[in-house]
């Protein structure tokens, strides 16, 4: 599904739906979704690259309800989203979220939650997120490393009741909480070379 422009669909601009598969979602423009950018329910996908979505009711992206993405959501630029940026919800997987550009998400720029696993979250841009820049709630994350994080409204990563195995080389700036936040997990991440700067409760809460 390559190189589309969607403007006001009434709910998904892209919708791959249970049992079905997408090898690629690539460079497609959608503006203005009334539900979410990007929706994969219960579906497969190879990758998920270069798309621009912005002014989505909801979601930016949405991996949901066992979904499978095997390679990679990479390089897309999602803005102004009515959610998360790039959500990860009911145990669905991902291997890779890499070097997406997302801000002024209403709510987290990357959330995974609810039994999900990714294993790699690196090299994103997340900027002015209304909750946290990467969000785990209840999931399984195995690396997040080099993501830039600005101007969270809580903390910039947020580990709750979760498996992060290692938490490296992240840069998070002029948060409103703390730089990292670890919470109610039985296995405590492994935290090397972050830099947390300017934010206003501290650098890491554990």
């Amino acid at each position: 599904i390559n190189n589309n422009t969607i403007k006001n669909a009434p709910s998904n601009g892209i919708y791959v739906n249970t049992k079905s598969s997408a090898s690629s979602i690539n460079s497609n423009t959608i503006k203005s979704a009334g539900k979410y950018g990007i929706d994969v329910e219960g579906a497969g996908a190879t990758t998920i690259s270069s798309n621009k979505i912005s002014n989505s009711k909801s979601n930016g992206i949405f991996i949901f309800n066992g979904s499978n993405v095997k390679k990679t959501i990479k390089s897309n630029t999602i803005k102004s989203v009515g959610k998360y940026g790039i959500g990860v919800d009911t145990k669905a997987k991902v291997t890779t979220i890499e070097k997406n550009n997302i801000s002024s998400p209403k709510a987290s720029g990357i959330y995974v939650r609810n039994k999900s696993v990714v294993k790699n979250i690196k090299s994103n841009t997340i900027s002015s997120p209304k909750k946290y820049g990467i969000g785990l709630d209840h999931a399984t994350v195995n690396l997040i490393q080099s993501n830039k994080i600005t101007k969270p409204s809580q903390n910039g990563i947020n580990v709750y009741v979760s498996t992060a195995k290692k938490i490296y080389s992240n840069k998070i700036s002029k948060g409103k909480k703390f730089g990292i936040g670890i919470y109610s997990c039985k296995h405590k991440p492994k935290l090397k070379k972050n830099s947390i700067k300017s934010c206003k409760k501290g650098k890491i809460e554990k």
